[in-house]
């Protein structure tokens, strides 16, 4: 049986010059999450958008260091 779960999620406003929403698939299915605006998304979508943004702190975090060697 699918799991429908689903919750709510509310994505930042993007600064000025990047895109108004943010893409996601999941399972065969795409969003397009609209940023400033809170939405009913599927758990796994919720999960998809957490881990991403786990990773661009590391990313940051790895250029931080690298910069300041």
């Amino acid at each position: 049986m699918k799991d429908n779960k689903t919750v709510r999620i509310k994505l930042p406003k993007a600064p000025i010059g990047e895109e108004e929403s943010v893409f996601v698939g999941c399972n065969g299915v795409c969003y397009n999450i609209l940023r400033g605006v809170e939405v009913e998304v599927p758990e796994c979508v919720a999960a998809i958008l957490l881990e991403s943004e786990k990773a661009e702190d590391n990313a940051r975090d790895f250029l931080m260091r690298k910069a300041g060697k």
